[in-house]
């Protein structure tokens, strides 16, 4: 490296990272060194190569794709919706871009927008962060997992952006100043290209120039033009240079001086006709200012009259207005308390019938106790309630299913029939005790002891009816004087048993039977109840619409049941409500009392101020008659203004106060007078309008709307002082009028040398191409250069300029100006000449064997030539003492041959650049010559986030020719 390139601004792309983007699930690519991708088409070589422009053009989203990137397929141009989904397949899809530049190093990421997947916006933003990439690498990727960061999503790039002082930029017109940003200017820091300047023309030349790498075959002499005209259009220097004129407005100037020259000619011969015009206008200004004199004489006095009046009208006015202001106020205060009233009296009823409404459930919930016993508590109640619910609710039950009730059926008939054993049991045992006179009986036959001991052994002994002997009853007593009989419990020969002791009574226990078998009657018969219910359930079950009726019978049952213990639950709240609601009904009561007696108070006094009112009213109008009579006088001036306009009183003002009026007829009869003078003024007038009418059509001056109908005296004047001014300046008119002529013919001499300059311009950079395309040889190619032809109606024209020679104070022929004019029209865009519509085509030519062809025999050779031409228009592009490490994309390089690809890599290098070359088969000297190369589907990633993004490229996958250097 020489010291004058050590001595240059150095702007270097250092790498390029893919985050589930463009096939990559996580690709580095070192952009500062050359590098060859190899593998089938369609792996996303070109389209990685491609994002380039993604980074580098300052746009905000992928609308109108096209137009702005070109990228394009072998079917065809890409849309935006299929480019947005390639290189932003995902939330969480970023682009990278490390730049070294004199400031530092930083990042660019690219990520996708958030409300792109909605509204279809293809929206993406951009962070700028003043680090390495290796310090925001962890935002992306674990090296030593080999798998995306945990940290990975656009808020936690967010973060670390803000964290940094960052950038996040969503404008183009910001990206533009970045990017592109001139040195020394706040936004250099992340300056990536540093053109000579960063207008709109020198960002456009450098977006042309740039999609050269990707037109190298087939649109490349579609391209080339458009990228050499924006390259001269960036580079000159004066803003007149530009050969922006708008031809239009010259010759436009140029049909203002021929008018102006006739123009001048007409002036001079009707000067005498003005000046007599000028003298008649004086008489009739004259006689205008008596009559208007006369006519503010009596405006004056009759204003005076009126203005005695005005104060006292004032006042009453001012009386009125109060009164009226305090009638409002008290209106308003009448009906803000009728109001309050009303409002007061809606909330005593409602209140009122909230109150009956909680009376009735009080009522209600009082009908609910008086159907149980007054000895019943609530609780009880609700209770009994609640057992009468879950037998209705199993009743229902049984009847939703009719297995559960037909063995429902089995059971209370079982149970039925048990309790009827049972009763007839009881009974025979009641009987028994009834007939204890039977001399049978085993307890008449015993003794009292014997008969208590027998009992509280087996209760049942004391039901025999058998006849014993006297042998058989000394037994007995003999067996039963072993137990005596104790309080609680029988001794066995004085040892205690665990048999208790009963006393047996006869009486008592006839009852206790018959009131067990009361019981078990009752429940007999409900039991009958049941059985016969669920019989003729279960006869029901084939008749539906006696099932449905049962059934909504008993449902209907179970919510009145419930509804009971609602009110008999909601009962004392009820209570409680009941008193606070009577005791607000009271307190809105005597509210109501209260504002009942303010509306009555209130009336009154708006009665009072009324009847003030209307007095002050008839007095009020006393006085506007008394005006009136006045303003008849100054409706008569009123019709003899109208007739013809008064001049403004300010003229006349100090000669009004020296002069005493008559009475009101004499001011009537001169106000007649008045009408009949401002008559004949308005005819007077009228002739006079007429007469310097026809003089200013035939006689216009720029200065004066001829559409205009003069109606007063000083619009008149001021239009005859037109005139005068126009008359007394023709000699100076005379004088800038050839001045005038002189500069514009010198102006038109600038123009035609700049559309003589433009052409010689064209062909002067083109001779700078070609001059260094020579410095390399190309195969057997020789004499390379770009063959430029400019559109036939420029070389026309200027043979049509060559026959004119414009020069001093005589204007040129309109066909001159019309000759330029049609050019223009012809090859303008937006209004304005550029140089690309100079260009007729740019084509290749070189000479093999000495023999010059047109044409290239190979798409090699194509894609060496525009690669040269490529390298020498960036480097023209950027500003003078930088150098820009920039990857110039050569697609399909393997078109070339060994020497063409040696002879392109050495052109690229030379001027700083380096090469990215992308072609599907490997070839041993296009690596060579590359050095660095790798195949594009070789690394796959461990684990991917998006099936179409697969791809793992890193530094130190990239194959090396020769030594090996280590990458970071």
């Amino acid at each position: 490296m020489t010291n004058e390139s050590l001595a240059l601004l150095q702007f270097t792309l250092k790498r390029l990272v893919f985050v589930n983007s463009a096939k990559h699930a996580y690709s580095e690519l070192l952009l500062d060194q050359h590098l060859a991708m190899f593998g089938r088409n369609n792996n996303g070589k070109t389209a990685s190569l491609a994002a380039t422009k993604l980074l580098l053009f300052p746009e905000t989203n992928f609308r109108h794709c096209f137009n702005k990137f070109g990228f394009e397929g072998k079917d065809g141009p890409y849309d935006a919706e299929q480019s947005f989904r390639f290189y932003f397949p995902t939330i969480k899809s970023y682009i990278a871009l490390e730049v070294e530049n004199p400031s530092g190093t930083f990042t660019m990421v690219l990520y996708r927008a958030a409300s792109s997947e909605k509204n279809q916006s293809f929206a993406y933003h951009r962070a700028f962060i003043p680090l390495p990439y290796e310090q925001v690498r962890q935002l992306f990727w674990n090296m030593e997992e080999e798998d995306f960061s945990e940290q990975l999503g656009t808020e936690q790039l967010t973060k670390f952006t803000q964290k940094n002082r960052g950038l996040i930029i969503h404008e183009a017109s910001k990206l533009r100043q970045m990017i592109f940003a001139r040195l020394g200017s706040p936004e250099a820091q992340y300056c990536i290209v540093p053109l000579k300047d960063n207008t709109t023309d020198s960002i456009n030349a450098f977006r042309k120039i740039y999609n050269l790498a990707f037109s190298m075959s087939s649109n490349v002499s579609e391209v080339l033009p458009s990228a050499i005209a924006a390259l001269i259009e960036m580079q000159r220097g004066r803003q007149e240079e530009k050969l922006d004129h708008d031809l239009d407005e010259t010759y436009q100037k140029y049909l203002q001086l021929n008018k102006q020259s006739e123009n001048l000619k007409l002036k001079q011969n009707n000067l005498e006709r003005f000046n007599q015009l000028a003298h008649e206008f004086h008489g009739l200004n004259q006689a205008t200012n008596d009559y208007s004199l006369q006519s503010h004489r009596i405006h004056q006095y009759v204003d005076q009259k009126i203005n005695t009046l005005l104060p006292v009208q004032t006042e009453n006015q001012q009386t009125l207005n109060d009164l009226n202001k305090t009638l409002r106020e008290l209106k308003s205060q009448i009906e803000q308390v009728k109001t309050q009233r009303t409002e007061c009296h809606s909330q005593i009823e409602l209140r009122e019938k909230d109150l009956n409404n909680i009376n009735k459930k009080i009522e209600q919930a009082g009908k609910v106790q008086c159907e149980y016993p007054p000895s019943m508590t609530i609780h009880e109640i609700k209770h009994a309630l609640h057992v009468d619910t879950q037998e209705l609710i199993e009743k229902r039950d049984l009847l939703r299913d009719f297995t559960k009730a037909e063995t429902a059926f089995q059971s209370k008939r079982k149970q039925l029939l048990a309790h009827q054993q049972k009763l007839e049991q009881l009974n025979q045992d009641i009987q028994t005790l009834k007939n204890q006179q039977d001399k049978d009986l085993l307890i008449n036959q015993i003794s009292e002891h014997s008969l208590q001991i027998l009992y509280n052994l087996n209760p049942a002994l004391v039901k025999i009816s058998q006849v014993i002997s006297v042998e058989e009853k000394k037994s007995i007593e003999s067996f039963t004087q072993l137990f005596q009989l104790n309080t609680s419990h029988l001794d066995f020969k004085q040892h205690p048993t665990q048999i208790l002791f009963h006393h047996y009574q006869p009486e008592q226990l006839i009852v206790q039977l018959e009131n067990q078998h009361q019981q078990l009657h009752v429940q007999s018969q409900d039991l009958e109840i049941e059985v016969k219910e669920l019989e003729q359930l279960i006869r029901d079950a084939n008749n539906p619409e006696l099932h449905n009726a049962n059934e909504q019978k008993l449902t209907e049952s179970i919510e009145l049941n419930q509804t009971d213990i609602g009110l008999l639950d909601a009962l004392q709240s009820h209570k409680e409500r009941f008193k606070e609601y009577s005791a607000e009904i009271e307190v809105l009561n005597e509210q109501k009392l209260k504002l009942d007696e303010q509306f009555q108070i209130l009336n009154i006094q708006f009665d009072d101020l009324k009847t003030q009112q209307g007095n002050c009213q008839s007095i009020l109008d006393q006085l506007n008659d008394q005006q009136d009579k006045f303003k008849r006088i100054k409706h008569s001036l009123e019709n003899a203004a109208n007739m013809f306009d008064v001049l403004p009183s300010t003229r006349f003002d100090a000669e009004l106060f020296k002069i005493d009026h008559g009475s009101v007829d004499e001011l009537l009869e001169q106000a007649q007078h008045l009408t009949d003078q401002a008559r004949k003024l308005q005819k007077q007038y009228n002739d006079y309008v007429f007469k310097f009418t026809q003089f200013s059509n035939e006689v216009p001056t720029a200065d004066l709307d001829l559409n205009r109908v003069h109606i007063r005296l000083d619009e008149l004047e001021h239009s005859v002082e037109i005139y005068k001014n126009v008359f007394a300046n023709l000699d100076l008119e005379q004088q800038q009028f050839n001045h005038a002529v002189l500069g514009h013919n010198e102006e038109i001499r600038s123009q035609i040398h700049e559309i003589n300059e433009a052409q010689d311009q064209l062909h002067r950079v083109v001779a700078m191409i070609n001059k260094k395309l020579n410095q390399h040889q190309i195969s057997n190619l020789t004499e390379i250069r770009l063959h430029l032809e400019t559109v036939s109606d420029f070389d026309a024209l200027k043979n049509t300029l060559d026959k004119y020679n414009i020069s001093g104070e005589t204007l040129a022929e309109e066909s001159f100006y019309l000759s330029l004019i049609a050019f223009f029209n012809k090859h303008q865009e937006k209004g304005r000449l550029k140089m690309a519509n100079l260009i007729q085509s740019i084509q290749y030519r070189y000479k093999i064997d000495g023999q010059e062809v047109m044409k290239s025999q190979s798409g090699g050779t194509t894609t060496t030539i525009t690669s040269f031409v490529l390298s020498v228009l960036l480097n023209e592009i950027k500003l003078i003492g930088s150098s820009v490490r920039i990857p110039i994309i050569v697609d399909e390089i393997s078109a070339l041959d060994a020497e063409n690809t040696a002879s392109t890599i050495q052109q690229i290098g030379e001027y700083g650049f380096s090469i990215f070359c992308a072609t599907p088969e490997l070839t041993a000297y296009l690596v060579s010559e590359v050095g660095r190369y790798i195949y594009i589907n070789q690394n796959v990633a461990k684990h991917f986030m998006e099936p179409e993004c697969q791809w793992n490229i890193m530094p130190h996958h990239v194959n090396h020719w020769g030594i090996h250097e280590v990458q970071s």
